[in-house]
């Protein structure tokens, strides 16, 4: 269960009450429930960091980079979010351990330019993971892309240079993981989904997960509710007041399980990739009014096609130590741990 904003820790008395609740229900229903709360961290409080530890509640934030980046990037009034940022994740370390807090950085125009300057950031923070995920479609981030946005080459472009860096680093000692590629090296290379919504097919969006809104509406996917800051709101599959089995069974629900079947669909049917990519039928729809869309256009599929064939090349170029830096991620082992057959180290 996670929870999202704006910002969940002005909301905290929420946060705790909904804790609450699912911790009295869990006592009957004893399920595998972990809480997450994604915040900038500027707001922690000794309270709220006491109520995390009583209930293993783990952070997500936002790091961007460096402070010029992240600070230009996510301003403040202040102009001091990435100390602000840096402050939180030593706190919750602090209190709840190391790997109690993750990060995840948004790549805007500007960051592009940057790739070995944001991942030496999160090397000096002490992170283990990277996610270096292009700027999506929805809500602000829409409405900045006359600033922000750039096309899905110029991300393959930075992604294959900080890959580069990436695998250099992690050869000199450095563990530090790409999120995405990991998941991508998990569905090439083991029987085994990765389960990461995006890549599914058939969709997850609605089945793997759902979104309660603060407004009472029921939604798909997190992606799905940030088209309501684009004024589209024609994805919501129902209310809170709603039984699961009528938010599944929804006229959106089925609509997005029709085109969310990548093996099925004009342009991915007979593309040889297929079995290691997704449909995402809300950015489709966020993006092209269609969630089945027209591939030859979809950042969706130039983004993946373009990171997998870059992938499977690195893989079957006979490098043995990127082979193996590849391999420590999907096993999230140090590279001097890795071995396979053929390893002359």
């Amino acid at each position: 269960m996670e929870f999202q904003g704006g910002e969940p820790l002005l909301a905290f008395g929420r946060v705790r009450q909904i804790v609450e609740w699912v911790v009295e229900r869990n006592v009957v229903e004893q399920r595998d429930i972990q809480f997450v709360i994604t915040t900038t961290l500027h707001h922690l409080t000794e309270e709220i960091l006491n109520f995390a530890e009583q209930n293993r509640i783990q952070f997500s934030t936002s790091l961007d980079g460096p402070a010029p980046l992240h600070n230009a990037n996510r301003p403040t009034p202040s102009r001091d979010s990435y100390e602000r940022t840096v402050k939180g994740i030593q706190w919750v370390r602090e209190r709840l351990g190391h790997d109690s807090v993750s990060a995840l950085t948004t790549l805007t125009s500007r960051s592009l330019e940057q790739p070995e300057a944001i991942i030496d950031e999160y090397v000096s923070q002490g992170f283990s993971s990277i996610s270096l995920r292009p700027l999506s479609p929805y809500g602000f981030a829409s409405k900045s892309a006359h600033r922000l946005d750039y096309p899905i080459e110029r991300y393959l472009t930075f992604y294959k240079k900080a890959l580069a860096y990436l695998l250099h680093i992690n050869q000199q000692g450095s563990y530090l993981s790409e999120s995405y590629t990991s998941l991508l090296l998990k569905n090439i290379l083991t029987p085994f989904s990765s389960g990461y919504v995006d890549l599914r097919s058939p969709a997850g969006a609605g089945t793997a997960a759902l979104v309660y809104n603060y407004d009472g509406y029921v939604y798909p996917s997190d992606e799905a509710r940030m088209l309501l800051e684009m004024g589209e709101d024609g994805l919501r599959l129902g209310t809170v007041k709603q039984p699961l089995s009528e938010l599944l069974a929804s006229p959106v629900l089925n609509a997005l399980l029709s085109s969310g079947v990548a093996e099925g669909l004009p342009g991915c049917s007979d593309c040889a990739l297929v079995p290691y990519c997704g449909a995402d039928p809300v950015e489709h729809y966020a993006r092209q009014a269609d969630p089945i869309g027209h591939r030859v256009f979809s950042s969706f599929c130039k983004k993946n096609t373009g990171l997998l064939k870059y992938l499977f090349g690195l893989l079957c170029d006979g490098d043995d130590n990127v082979q193996r830096v590849l391999l420590s991620w999907l096993n999230r082992r140090s590279y001097n741990d890795v071995r396979f057959p053929g390893y002359r180290g």
